[in-house]
């Protein structure tokens, strides 16, 4: 949101993305916070055993995630193109962005499969590394174009 209110029009024409990225950074910030994709799973497992579709869950939560990617796919591509200009000139903030998106890709493939693979500990170490490094440079990214005001 700093970088929202603070970015005049005349550097991208717009602060949109920037709202766009604010809003997504909060989304993230409140579902881990709140634990919402677990909720999410939760009542699905409940509903279909409710409904007798347990036994077919893998295929439900494919066509789910399917449908969630292609939804995502769709809205990136807009976004993409619309901003263009925006993300030729701001390339921290696209490293950035990028980042964060395969931090929530990969936590979102550990809670559908149960944290199977690498060592818990290591697993949450690179996970820490990637999520920082993407908001660190989402961050810098922010603060590089801004000048500070000079007093008089």
């Amino acid at each position: 949101m700093f970088a929202a209110r603070k970015w005049p029009h005349r550097h991208t024409g717009y602060p949109a993305p920037w709202w766009w990225i604010a809003g997504f950074l909060g989304a993230l910030g409140l579902n881990k916070e709140l634990d919402f994709q677990t909720l999410l799973i939760q009542w699905g497992r409940t509903l279909s055993r409710m409904t007798g579709m347990y036994s077919h869950r893998r295929m439900i939560e494919l066509v789910f995630l399917a449908a969630g990617g292609v939804v995502f796919a769709l809205l990136l591509i807009w976004w993409i193109r619309r901003y263009r200009l925006f993300l030729r000139t701001h390339p921290l903030v696209v490293t950035g962005t990028v980042l964060v998106l395969l931090y929530v890709g990969l936590r979102a493939v550990e809670t559908l499969h149960g944290g199977k693979g690498v060592a818990s500990s290591e697993r949450d170490r690179q996970a820490r590394i990637i999520e920082g490094s993407g908001v660190s440079l989402l961050l810098i990214g922010a603060c590089a174009g801004l000048k500070p005001r000079v007093a008089v």
